[in-house]
């Protein structure tokens, strides 16, 4: 009887130690597994970082060729007024001397 009690706690230990073997190949798999889709959704998360930063630099390309456009428009409206305004200073300071001169040689 004590033989057989004996026999029993073996075969208990022998299956109790299987079973952990078991349980610890299980969880080693599953820790691999684990593993391998963090470093899958680190490549995600890299990859779609990438992507998002790639077009937050086109998109402020974009913005920056647009302010740049509108800064050149700007300073070619100024231009133009700016040319604009000599012309008629200029052709007003020519009529004025031309009535002077017209003034002094032809008053005689």
């Amino acid at each position: 009887m004590l033989k057989e009690q004996v026999m029993k706690i073996k075969e208990a230990e022998e299956k109790a130690e299987k079973i952990i073997k078991d349980g610890e190949k299980k969880a080693a798999e599953i820790i691999r597994s684990i593993d391998d889709k963090l470093e899958e959704f680190a490549k995600i998360q890299q990859g779609i970082i990438s992507k998002a930063l790639a077009e937050y630099s086109n998109l402020k390309d974009k913005e920056r060729d647009a302010l740049m456009e509108s800064i050149k428009r700007e300073a070619e409206e100024k231009l133009s007024d700016l040319k604009k305004e000599m012309r008629e200073k200029v052709d007003f300071a020519a009529e004025k001397v031309w009535n002077e001169l017209q003034k002094k040689f032809f008053r005689k």
